[in-house]
């Protein structure tokens, strides 16, 4: 008995059963993983700058915005690099996702990995708020 899915093939029997409404496209699968990625390297590298920030805050007693360049430990620099890579890769997962979605019709990887990208910079900014005046 044949379904509605399965068609007539010329040789008997039924061709394949067509594709499901809820395909994932690979690109939606990437964007998935890149999303989850960008999302921890975010987190951390904006813990460990604002962490450095409550250092400076303690020790220099000025921002760390207000230190000079030349003042600054080694380890900030790389930190700020970690968190420049970090958003970069929230961004190309941000526009892999919209393209999953929207030309590739992936809706649950596409979806997954746009609500890991909004949800992102809100977790940067509690983040921020929560390392950068710790024990301050």
């Amino acid at each position: 008995m044949r379904t509605s899915a399965e068609t007539a093939s010329p040789f008997g029997g039924s061709a394949r059963p067509a594709r499901s409404r809820v395909a994932s496209h690979p690109l939606g699968v990437i964007s998935v993983i890149l999303a989850g990625s960008a999302f921890v390297l975010v987190a951390l590298s904006v813990a460990m700058v604002g962490t450095a920030a409550a250092s400076m805050l303690s020790i220099y007693g000025r921002r760390l915005v207000e230190i000079p360049f030349a003042e600054l430990p080694p380890s900030i620099s790389v930190y700020v690099v970690v968190m420049g890579l970090a958003w970069a890769a929230w961004l190309v997962a941000l526009v892999l996702a919209v393209i999953a979605v929207l030309r590739h019709r992936c809706l649950v990887c596409g979806s997954v990995a746009l609500a890991v990208c909004a949800a992102t910079p809100f977790l940067a900014v509690a983040l921020w708020q929560l390392t950068s005046t710790a024990g301050v």
